[in-house]
C-alpha cells in the first residue's frame, strides 16, 4: 500500500455462519414500482400531477391538490457473494454509487441495482464515507482512503491510528462528510476515558484537528447542512463548529447515545429505552414518543423533515417493529412495514442519497440485510 501524506495541525480544543438464500432486488433500476401519485385534480380543468393539482382555468380556484411527495416504495436489495452472516454496519455513497460494509471487512458496491462484493478489508470495517469517487473506510486501527478505482484493498492508502512515533494510540469509531473534500473521522484514545478526537480530510491529506471533543465513547457523527457536525456518545452529543466542540447533555450516568441525523435544520438523536431528542443548533431536548417499551434505538434516517425513521432492534417483547416513524406531527410504529426487518432483526445503519432514495441495513437471524426505499 502507498504511504499516505499526513498534515498535523495542533488545535486545542457474533460468530459467522451460513447465510440463507440470497435476497432479491427489483432489478438494476431497482427498488420496486414507482408510484408518482399525490396530485389532486383542479375543479375546472386542473390536470392530475405527481406533485399537486393543475391550475384552474378562467380565474377559478383549483381544489384537491395533493400535498407532499409520494410514499417510499421499499424492496430488499441483493448482497451478492456475501460469505459472512454478520450485519451490514456501514453504508455511504452517491446515487447509483453506494458502498456497503460488513463487520468482518466484506466490502460491496452498487451502481443502482444489487450490491456486488469487491473484496474483504483485512482489518474489518467500522464505518464508511463515500462521495464524488473518494471512499474512506474506518477500522479499529486505521483510516483507509481511496480517490479512484476503489475496487481492491491495494487502492486504499493507510493512515495507522497506532503510531508510537506520533504518540498515537487511537481506535477508529465513525466517519461522516459533506463531500469528497471535507470528511471527518472520529477516534477515541485507548485509555479508560475513551475520549473522542477528530481527524479531517481536505481532499489531499488528513489532519488531527481536535484532540479533546469533550465526549467519551463516541458512536456516530453527522453534518448539519451548514458545515458543522455533531458527535454522539456517552451522556451527550457535541456540536463541532470551526474546530471547537460544545456539549449538549442528556444524562449523567454514562448512558450511550447511539446516533442521529439533521434535516432542514432539525436534529434528531436516539439512544436506549426509546430515547428520542429533537431540536436545532444547541437547543436539542428529549421528546415523548407516546411509547414506553425499553427498545434501544441506534440509527436515524431523516429522509425529509416530515419523514424521519428512528430505528433499532425488533424483538418479540416490543410492539414497535424495528422502530418509529415521525410524520411531521406524531410518531407511528413501523411494525412489519419494512421488508426483511421482521422479528429478531435490527437496523444498524442508514444512508440517504436524496429525498427520493434511502437505504437501511443490518441483519436478522439468517444474515445481512439491505433494503432500499424509492419514489
Amino acid at each position: 500500500m502507498r504511504p499516505l501524506t499526513l498534515v498535523l495541525s495542533v488545535v486545542c480544543f457474533a460468530a459467522c455462519g451460513q447465510l440463507g438464500p440470497p435476497r432479491t432486488d427489483a432489478g438494476s433500476g431497482g427498488g420496486g414500482a414507482f408510484v408518482p401519485t399525490g396530485g389532486g385534480v383542479g375543479t375546472t380543468g386542473g390536470g392530475v400531477g405527481s406533485t399537486g393539482g393543475g391550475a384552474a382555468l378562467g380565474g377559478g380556484t383549483a381544489v384537491g391538490g395533493g400535498s407532499g411527495p409520494a410514499p417510499l416504495v421499499w424492496s430488499t436489495v441483493a448482497l451478492q457473494d456475501a460469505t459472512s452472516s454478520l450485519a451490514v454496519v456501514a453504508l455511504s455513497g452517491d446515487a447509483n454509487d453506494v458502498y456497503a460494509g460488513q463487520e468482518l471487512g466484506d466490502f460491496f458496491h452498487s451502481t443502482g441495482g444489487g450490491f456486488t462484493k469487491l473484496f474483504r478489508f483485512s482489518t474489518g470495517i467500522r464505518s464508511l464515507y463515500a462521495s464524488g469517487g473518494t471512499v474512506v473506510m474506518v477500522s479499529g486501527g486505521d483510516i483507509r482512503t481511496c480517490k479512484t478505482n476503489c475496487t481492491t484493498e491495494a487502492a486504499f492508502d493507510t493512515l495507522s491510528l497506532n503510531n508510537p512515533a506520533m504518540n498515537w494510540s487511537f481506535f477508529g469509531k465513525a466517519a461522516c462528510g459533506e463531500g469528497p473534500n471535507h470528511i471527518v473521522v472520529i477516534v477515541t484514545d485507548r485509555t479508560s476515558s475513551a475520549a473522542g478526537q477528530v481527524f479531517e480530510w481536505d481532499g489531499t491529506a488528513w489532519a488531527r484537528t481536535n484532540s479533546n471533543l469533550g465526549i467519551s465513547n463516541p458512536t456516530a457523527c453527522w453534518f448539519d447542512g451548514s458545515g458543522n457536525f455533531y458527535v454522539s456518545g456517552d451522556d451527550r452529543v457535541v456540536l463541532v463548529e470551526n474546530g471547537s466542540s460544545t456539549p449538549i447533555s442528556f444524562s449523567t450516568n454514562n448512558t450511550n447515545y447511539r446516533g442521529g441525523a439533521t434535516i432542514d435544520g432539525v436534529t434528531w438523536v436516539v439512544g436506549p429505552n426509546l430515547f428520542v431528542a429533537k431540536g436545532s443548533g444547541l437547543s436539542i431536548s428529549p421528546v415523548s414518543t407516546g411509547h414506553t417499551v425499553s427498545q434501544t434505538l441506534g440509527a436515524v434516517a431523516a429522509v425529509t423533515s416530515d419523514e424521519v425513521y428512528l430505528l433499532g432492534y425488533y424483538s418479540s417483547t416490543n410492539n414497535l417493529g424495528p422502530g418509529l416513524k415521525w410524520n411531521g406531527t406524531s410518531f407511528t410504529t413501523l411494525g412489519n412495514s419494512l421488508p426483511g426487518f421482521g422479528l429478531q432483526s435490527g437496523v444498524r445503519v442508514t444512508h440517504r442519497t436524496s429525498a427520493n432514495e434511502v437505504f437501511m441495513a443490518g441483519a436478522d437471524s439468517d444474515g445481512p440485510i439491505i433494503i432500499r426505499g424509492r419514489r
